[in-house]
């Protein structure tokens, strides 16, 4: 699908992909709060990537695989060594990094200079994009090797394209390892009140009203993720997109998780302009059969105060 208002962002990328296709090698960081369209973009990046000719290896970072050494790199790189001539793969220097593959201690050798070279033997047949969303919860040891890459990516066909949320942990990663290196930052923005209005035209009726939308906008802070939820419960309540339907936006929000993110939380800080005390953050509980287990913060609205049998306030509780 078609995203809305980020033309000039993939335009960028598109340039970027174009150079890399010629040979010279690039670093680009797609910045944005949970909910912004960084997967989105990212996705639409590798489909633009793909119709170049270029080989596209993806991974997401984790929250709780942080501690797990190498956990980006294998993502990246187990797909094609299971698949392809692992041997042509890890001949030469790109031997050093067969332990991060294998049962052998990681640490053991120049592993981060033999990933390096596996980044060369690949590209060798076809310029690579490697793809790395939520790198704010990227491992150690996989940072390391991203900055490697980063320094010395510029003579090879490869496109490192980066994602993750804005703020003192990502400055803190990208300082660290992307240091002395020049990415090109893309920053994603809030959608306007006229992208918004395209939207919920184009996702919950044609006929949308132009006030109904910009409600759809005032409650959602032109954050995609916020509308795509609120659109799909006012489809789901059966609300109709006219003007004196625009209070009910208000009152609809995104599903609800367990395990609320504190308003004083990082990501509760960086919440859409004009949404902060209205919505609340709540993650997916953890589940064996996703990965990551807890992707990006889901909202909801702030449930109303809970009176008594006398109508009176009762104690606040947070419920799922």
């Amino acid at each position: 699908m078609t995203l809305v208002e980020r033309e000039r962002e993939l335009a960028a990328i598109h340039d970027m992909i174009g150079a890399v296709a010629a040979g010279h090698g690039r670093t680009v960081l797609v910045e944005g709060p949970p909910g912004i369209g960084k997967t989105a973009v990212l996705a639409t990046a590798g489909e633009q990537a793909r119709g170049r000719g270029l080989r596209v290896l993806t991974s997401v970072g984790g929250e709780l695989e942080q501690d797990l050494p190498f956990t980006i790199v294998r993502q990246l790189f187990e797909p094609p060594l299971r698949t392809e001539d692992r041997a042509e793969l890890l001949a030469g220097a790109a031997g050093l990094a067969e332990p991060v593959f294998g049962r052998s201690d990681p640490s053991q050798g120049d592993v981060v200079y033999g990933l390096y070279w596996l980044c060369a033997n690949l590209s060798a047949s076809a310029p690579l994009l490697l793809v790395v969303d939520d790198l704010h919860w990227a491992d150690g040891p996989s940072l390391r090797f991203l900055s490697h890459l980063s320094r010395r990516i510029a003579d090879l066909p490869v496109l490192l394209l980066l994602a993750g949320r804005p703020g003192p942990v990502l400055d803190g990663l990208v300082g660290a390892a992307l240091g002395g290196t020049a990415p090109h930052v893309i920053r994603l923005r809030q959608l306007s009140d006229e992208a918004v209005g395209v939207l919920v035209r184009r996702d919950l009726s044609a006929e949308a009203e132009d006030e109904f939308c910009q409600a759809c906008a005032v409650a959602t802070g032109g954050n995609p993720f916020l509308l795509a939820e609120a659109v799909t419960n006012l489809r789901e309540n059966g609300t109709r997109p006219i003007a004196a339907e625009a209070h009910r936006v208000r009152s609809c929000g995104p599903t609800p998780f367990p395990g609320p993110c504190w308003p004083e939380s990082p990501e509760a800080a960086r919440m859409p302009s004009g949404s902060r005390g209205r919505w609340r953050c709540w993650r997916r509980p953890p589940s064996r059969a996703t990965s990551p287990p807890w992707p990006d913060c889901r909202w909801r609205r702030r449930p109303p105060p809970r009176t008594d049998s006398r109508g009176s306030p009762s104690s606040p509780r947070d419920t799922p």
